[in-house]
């Protein structure tokens, strides 16, 4: 699970934009942080900045795509027609992934008129587009994801507050974010800010406040597959995976888990 958050502010003319780096694989109903290196705010560094997360390999497939398009290819029906084809592959080769909620997210923003306001797919929602923007005279906070619930009143209460302006957003970002920290929320804060005076690019490590189940410390036999054919990329090719060796009966058996949300796959050599 990811966290995303947005804050319109300034009378919507600005607006500040942040995502996590955590993946975790969830074995048993639980969640194990396996990696604090998972790019889910992406820039074409021509000017375009999204989200995207959800099941891991299927989010990098949509998000490589969205950075192939050309400017003008760049709209909500484009964006929807990867999502929803993308979606149809993945799960078509692991229908495991449709077990799980919100398994595909993206928001991009988008200035018009001056203006600042961010687009939301889901596939809880089929990719239905949902526009959120903040009124004129107030600071909003959109956000989405694992800890939501705790960074969002956390952000809202800070930007809203009088004395607001004489605080670093971007310290209030990172503040909220060490608060709804687990085991799928976490690793590096990415940070962009669209501001009348430019735009701001920033990063940071999160705090964790909480204890967080790791794989490598729950499962001390989990072992870290590059490669070894057991999962497959959509086009064929093996990828990473994890597994959990164990010599039950004197036979190897071997327990492969992808990362966020796929069921196991197993083998046992005698």
């Amino acid at each position: 699970m990811s966290l995303f958050c947005a804050a319109f502010y300034n009378n919507n003319q600005e607006l500040a934009i942040a995502a996590d780096t955590r993946v975790c694989s969830v074995i048993e109903g639980v969640q194990y942080q396996i990696s604090d290196d998972m790019t889910k705010l992406y820039s074409n560094g021509k000017g375009l900045y999204f989200y995207c997360s959800g099941e891991a390999e299927m989010s990098k497939d949509v998000a490589e795509q969205v950075l192939q398009l050309k400017e003008e290819y760049i709209h909500t029906h484009s964006i929807l027609e990867i999502l929803e084809k993308t979606y149809t592959k993945h799960t078509k080769l692991n229908p495991a992934i449709k077990d799980y909620k919100h398994t595909l997210q993206f928001v991009i923003p988008v200035q018009e008129n001056g203006l600042w306001r961010v687009i939301y797919f889901d596939n809880e929602n089929s990719f239905k587009p949902y526009v959120y923007s903040a009124d004129s005279n107030e600071v909003y906070v959109f956000a989405i994801g694992k800890g939501m619930h705790l960074a969002q009143p956390i952000l809202n209460k800070a930007l809203n507050d009088t004395d607001a302006s004489k605080k670093s957003i971007f310290e209030t970002f990172l503040n909220a974010y060490s608060e709804a920290t687990d085991s799928g929320c976490g690793g590096t804060m990415n940070y962009v800010a669209f501001t009348n005076k430019g735009l701001i690019e920033k990063f940071a490590p999160i705090t964790d406040r909480k204890q967080i189940n790791k794989l490598a410390d729950s499962f001390p036999h989990l072992k870290h597959g590059q490669g070894d054919g057991m999962i497959l990329n959509p086009d064929g090719s093996s990828k990473s995976g994890t597994a959990n060796v164990s010599k039950p009966e004197g036979m190897w058996q071997f327990i492969y888990y992808n990362s966020n949300y796929a069921r196991e796959t197993a083998i046992v050599s005698r």
